[in-house]
């Protein structure tokens, strides 16, 4: 890594997340030409989140949804992704197993929130040049999932995860307390609005979950608000000290989850 780092354009909650996983992994991402692989949770999720997109924009329209053209965006999206994909026959498995789970969660997602909110603002709103911190000289941008607002007035932000497991890991928590800070400031609420972690649960090794879709709300201390400022701050700082460390000890750092395992384990 012998070549000069220059700032980013801007920082994102993926930006952060990746280096906290890996910081050599940040700078094989960001700043090598090395290839990405269409791995399955990244076909399974952008499949998904188009099919998602398609039915808040439903729901925003004429709060109904059409569950068959969703079904209809989610199957024409996964042939998509899966073409030139090169998936061995196990993960093909796997991306059958998880795409049938995927599509049994569509009509209890679209039921919940068709009744638990009362009104969808845009889909895919989209945080852009915010500066979260004083000392943070490179602006935040991001696209929040959904936001939406509740029967009783109040504002929810709504992630959409597919997981292998039911289980909420604390980037996810990062990630919607980041954009609820920013919805703080461009709205002017003086609490950090509801956040809601709607999981797709798209793969069971030993048998199919008899549920599909759980529901995680999450709640925020100052403390953690005061720490996401900070974790901003610190990725600017760890660009400009050229500081991209391997994490050996992350459970992530394996050939299945990191396009660069290989790569990195040879230098």
């Amino acid at each position: 890594m012998s070549a000069p780092m220059n700032r980013p354009k801007h920082l994102s909650v993926s930006k952060v997340k990746t280096y906290r996983i890996c910081g050599r992994k940040y700078y094989y991402r960001y700043y090598t030409d090395l290839p990405t692989r269409r791995s399955v949770p990244l076909i399974i999720g952008t499949s998904t989140d188009e099919a998602l997109q398609l039915g808040i924009t439903q729901l925003r329209a004429m709060h109904d949804f059409d569950l068959g053209l969703i079904q209809q965006c989610f199957e024409e999206t996964l042939a998509n992704e899966i073409e030139g994909a090169n998936l061995t026959q196990e993960e093909l498995i796997e991306l059958a197993q998880g795409a049938g789970n995927i599509r049994r969660a569509f009509d209890p997602y679209f039921k919940y929130v068709k009744n638990r909110f009362r009104e969808f603002l845009q889909p895919q709103m989209e945080v852009k040049d915010w500066y979260p911190d004083e000392n943070l000289e490179v602006p935040v941008t991001g696209f929040i999932d959904m936001v939406a607002i509740d029967q009783e007035g109040d504002f929810v932000i709504v992630d959409h995860k597919a997981k292998a497991q039911c289980r909420v890991d604390p980037d996810d928590k990062f990630q919607v307390l980041t954009y609820g800070i920013w919805l703080c400031e461009k709205f002017g609420l003086d609490v950090i609005p509801k956040s809601e972690i709607h999981i797709f649960l798209k793969s069971s090794p030993k048998k199919t979950p008899e549920k599909v879709y759980h529901i995680q709300e999450i709640f925020f201390s100052q403390a953690q608000v005061d720490n996401v400022r900070q974790d901003f701050v610190q990725l600017q700082e760890a660009i400009d000290k050229e500081y991209f460390p391997t994490n050996r000890w992350h459970q992530l750092c394996q050939r299945k989850f990191c396009d660069y395992y290989d790569v990195c384990a040879e230098s």
